[in-house]
């Protein structure tokens, strides 16, 4: 595994990604189609009171609910969106 140092040194200059990267079909779905059952996200509070754990296939699902509910406002492929929400998982 490279050292803190080495990643530094390798990626200083930002890190090269395509103009057509969504991260959402390029990571999230392939991973689900892939390895549905696999952990994507594990959401702890602050408190450690409360936990949730996202597999790749339930994280696509959700993905795929909100690209629908964007197309229903008219937001399509391709056009770019900005979100902000709190550090919340609901």
């Amino acid at each position: 595994m490279p050292s803190l140092a080495q990643l530094h040194h390798q990626y200083q200059h930002g890190i090269a990604c395509p103009t057509d990267f969504n991260f959402a079909t390029h990571v999230v779905d392939k991973w689900a189609l892939h390895d549905p059952p696999l952990l994507a996200l594990h959401w702890v509070s602050a408190d450690f009171s409360r936990e949730r754990k996202l597999a790749y296939a339930e994280l696509a699902r959700l993905s795929e609910r909100a690209a629908v509910g964007l197309a229903g406002l008219g937001i399509n492929k391709g056009d770019r969106v900005m979100v902000s929400g709190s550090s919340c998982v609901k």
